[in-house]
């Protein structure tokens, strides 16, 4: 039988706990403060990607100069005020109204949100902007709404109202949905597909078919319909085996679009409707635009030559043909229709991969989150741009719901003042808005845990004024003992309530209590520690999700298309852009942007001005060996051939300090050697005198600027390898 310990031996537990739960506590603070950083660092991410990827999609790229002004294109560092009437606006300007409107609508979008299908694009004034505004509604405004779906319940909750949205264009349009396709709802649609975690299966499935298709030495092969064909075979296939990497809530998506079709008693062909549903929602609107701009989506991270970037669009040649699409190229078409294997090719089989529901990446829980962080709202994004726009739909609709009494006066008041072309005047300005009203985003209710108050005893023990015998057993001898020891000056608040436990209490019964009190502290403190855990990773698995969305690929395709204007900028000031002048150019054609764009345009500068011609070389093969040779050749990618050096070189900087990394790591000496010497290079003697008379021809302010300090370094490995000494 267990021995109960004496009150000194309760004491020191109590220390013990007081002591820990004080350092848990501490570092729980900071985790909650790091995982809600990082949330809405994560939301800033988004808004970034999200708004620059509509931006690069519909702009006149021949204007892109003017874009670089506005907030998501001109700098990563985004410090968002705490609410709207925190932000920094005009003396005259009231932000009641607008306030107002924000907590109305969020209080009853519900209300609201079943009536967003009725949008009539005509009806939404154009701004001044430079994209339409419902465009810019659709892509950006609707996923900000619903937190740019970082999470799992808002993502399901905005699937789930595109969802029923087309349910009801189905019942108006009796079975005809290509109007609201062709108008607006594939927007609907991108938007919320580019608030989703789809880098890893873009990359997957398209990086290394991109780097093999540029190896095609001569252009016009790039439009040969066997070659093409085969790309799209390699694509399709690719898309099959990578479908697990998408996320899990497109299965539902798809499948809830298959069932209305079903039921919808207008389609008479359920199945030819399914394949043309799919077309689509998977093909166009998923997978087509990255053939597009490949950059855009990060399949791949370093410049290329326009040509090089272009010629890999023709794959998808492959996949219009097959759906007849008006715009195949009859050329093309008409070669591809003549070949036994295209008539094989079959696009519709990643239905089979959605009913039997393959997408299996998870999006972390927005009710985990709250629970964990125990926060009973989630932090809203919002700029006034959007906030603008969002008014002027909501006005739009208005007639088509019955909109609760809430919202007319903020809306009365905003016509009145005409705060919304006031609010246009300003400056694109971001703030937080905090919804508590989560039911929309699929949350109804947080439990917020209260703090349970520790016994009057508990409070006693765990005081440094308290001595206590270790050898006296008797409990009531014990109190009365540390009683006597108490300095009645100092402490004469803790004797008081020492006198008022012995005097008016069962001291045997409040030991007992103590002890069952403890042993709860302790069940607090495994549900501390398991919560400063899970504060821990989620911060990470948070990190991890900003750095996916912040790739450089955009950065890259935004500097692509600057270029040309640049470079009339560049002879307008009467300057050669030659190395050694060209970063004071490039800043001053980029202005407060040149922080966040400078390098990138660098970048294609250097790629333009300092191309490189296509060499045929035979194409390395993987030998079926077990050496560290071969080991260290699969970490890396193969020799690219692309029309222009500087692709060759960022790519072998990035592969050479992952195999020096690698050869420390595990004792292999001379890596760069064993790596690239011949045959996975045939000649990387040559290839290093190219890459350092390159190298060279950089001055050392443009070399700093486009490479950081570990890719020169290894960089410098690679040419003190293979250069003739």
């Amino acid at each position: 039988m267990e021995v109960e310990q004496n009150c000194f031996e309760l004491q020191k537990e109590i220390h013990k706990q007081t002591l820990l739960l004080k350092v848990l506590n501490d570092q729980i603070d900071r985790n909650q403060v790091s995982v809600t950083t990082m949330m809405k660092q994560l939301l800033i991410s988004k808004f970034l990607f999200i708004n620059r990827l509509t931006i690069m999609e519909n702009c006149d790229k021949s204007q892109m100069k003017k874009f670089i002004k506005q907030l998501p294109m001109k700098t990563d560092k985004i410090e968002a005020a705490d609410s709207f009437t925190s932000l920094d606006l005009p003396d005259d300007f009231s932000t009641v109204p607008f306030k107002s409107f924000l907590n109305s609508l969020f209080d009853s979008f519900e209300q609201f949100l079943p009536a967003f299908y009725k949008i009539d694009i005509t009806k939404l004034p154009k701004n001044k902007s430079l994209i339409h505004p419902s465009i810019t509604l659709l892509r950006t405004v609707f996923p900000a709404l619903f937190a740019y779906c970082w999470a799992d319940e808002p993502a399901k909750s905005y699937a789930n109202q595109l969802i029923y949205w087309f349910s009801q264009i189905l019942i108006d349009n009796k079975g005809n949905y290509a109007d609201a396709f062709n108008n607006w709802f594939c927007h609907a649609v991108r938007g919320f597909y580019s608030c989703l975690n789809l880098l890893p299966f873009m990359r997957e499935t398209f990086h290394e078919i991109l780097i093999d298709f540029i190896q095609i030495y001569n252009s016009s092969d790039k439009f040969v319909a066997k070659y093409l064909l085969t790309y799209a075979e390699t694509c399709l296939e690719k898309i099959q085996n990578n479908f697990y990497l998408l996320p899990d809530v497109l299965n539902n998506f798809y499948q809830q679009f298959f069932k209305l079709v079903d039921e919808c008693e207008y389609i008479t062909d359920k199945e030819v409707e399914k394949n043309n549903l799919i077309r689509i929602l998977f093909f166009d609107c998923l997978i087509k635009p990255v053939f597009i701009n490949l950059l855009l989506y990060g399949v791949c991270e370093i410049p290329m030559a326009n040509e090089d970037a272009q010629y890999f669009s023709n794959i998808y040649q492959v996949f219009e043909s097959k759906f007849k699409s008006k715009e195949r190229l009859p050329e093309i078409d008409k070669e591809l229709q003549q070949m036994q294997e295209f008539q094989s090719f079959n696009p519709f089989v990643v239905i089979d991969l959605i009913n039997e529901s393959k997408a299996k990446q998870k999006l972390p829980s927005l009710a985990s989150f709250c629970d964990i962080v125990q926060c009973a709202h989630q932090p809203i994004f919002f700029t006034t741009k959007s906030l603008l726009i969002l008014y002027r739909f909501i006005v739009s609709i208005q007639q088509f719901s019955d909109f609760p009494k809430s919202i007319e006066r903020p809306i009365k008041n905003i016509t009145e003042q005409t705060l919304d072309d006031a609010l246009e005047d300003i400056d694109e300005l971001p703030f937080w808005f905090p919804c508590y009203s989560m039911k929309y985003l699929g949350i109804d209710n947080i439990e917020i845990k209260k703090k349970k108050n520790n016994s009057s005893l508990y409070k006693l023990f765990s005081s440094p004024s308290i001595i206590l015998n270790p050898n006296q057993n008797d409990v009531k001898k014990a109190l009365q003992e540390s009683l006597n020891l108490i300095n009645t000056t100092t402490e004469s608040k803790i004797k008081s309530e020492m006198l008022y436990i012995l005097k008016n209490t069962d001291v045997t019964t409040e030991i007992s209590n103590l002890r069952k009190e403890i042993k709860d502290v302790q069940k607090l403190l495994t549900d501390r520690k398991e919560r400063s855990k899970l504060l821990n990773l989620f911060s990470r698995e948070l990190s991890e999700l900003t750095q996916l969305t912040s790739h450089s690929g955009v950065k890259i395709a935004i500097a692509s298309s600057l270029f040309a204007e640049f470079m009339v900028y560049s002879n307008n000031h009467q300057q050669v852009a030659i190395f050694d002048k060209v970063i004071g150019l490039v800043d001053s054609f980029l202005g407060p942007a040149s922080e966040f764009l400078g390098k990138y345009l660098l970048m294609q500068f250097t790629l333009m001005i300092k191309p490189s011609s296509k060499i045929q070389k035979k194409k390395y093969i993987k030998p079926d060996t077990d050496d560290v040779e071969t080991e260290l050749r699969s970490m890396v990618s193969p020799p690219i051939n692309v029309s222009g050096i500087l692709p060759k070189v960022l790519l072998l900087s990035k592969d050479v300090s992952t195999i020096l990394m690698y050869g420390m790591m595990n004792g292999i000496e001379i890596p760069v050697m064993k790596c690239y010497s011949p045959p996975f290079i045939e000649n990387p003697a040559a290839i290093a005198k190219t890459i350092n008379e390159f190298m060279n021809d950089l001055s050392p302010e443009v070399r700093n600027k486009i490479f950081d300090e570990r890719e020169l370094q290894a960089i410098e490995v690679f040419l003190l390898t293979f250069l003739s000494k």
